[in-house]
């Protein structure tokens, strides 16, 4: 039997730019419905169109830094910054840290995916938790389904269903 997640979780995954890939934009659709799906008050919302720091390098990174965290939208969330140097970790461990999240006073998680420069060190340091998806440095949107599906595995892991095998 399908358990169901009892708690409210809030998931804002936060990226400078538009998203315009349309295939990316329906993969990360169909995952944020699966969500939905699995119970509670289970959002997985995108937040775009965040400025993009222009200028040298440096000043650039800082002022999208201060976009992305601009809109966080709890001072109490979760910060998880998206960057190739952060920790690996298997679905499963993945799980075990939203799982302490969602028990945690604020069950709201910001995840924030910089643009090709990277992420500010401002974003870093605010960061609860620097996650890698992988050691190999991806486009920014296509950062999104994967993200979306692993967001979604690790929910499952947590409601009980079939959806992951270990």
């Amino acid at each position: 039997m399908k358990r169901r997640i009892a708690v409210d979780l809030r998931f804002q995954v936060i990226m400078p730019g538009k998203l315009q890939n349309a295939p990316i934009k329906a993969l990360w659709e169909d995952y944020a419905a699966r969500c939905r799906r699995l119970g509670g008050q289970l959002r997985l919302d995108l937040v775009t169109k965040v400025g993009s720091g222009a200028g040298g390098r440096s000043a650039a990174l800082e002022r999208e830094a201060e976009a992305l965290l601009a809109r966080v939208a709890s001072p109490r969330s979760k910060v998880i910054a998206l960057t190739e140097h952060g920790e690996l970790m298997d679905s499963p461990e993945l799980a075990r840290r939203i799982g302490n999240y969602r028990d945690s006073a604020s069950p709201d998680m910001a995840l924030l995916v910089g643009s090709a420069r990277g992420l500010g060190q401002l974003a870093l340091e605010r960061a609860h938790l620097r996650l890698a998806l992988s050691r190999l440095t991806l486009p920014h949107e296509l950062v999104l389904p994967v993200l979306a599906e692993q967001l979604y595995r690790a929910l499952s892991i947590l409601a009980g269903t079939p959806y992951h095998r270990s």
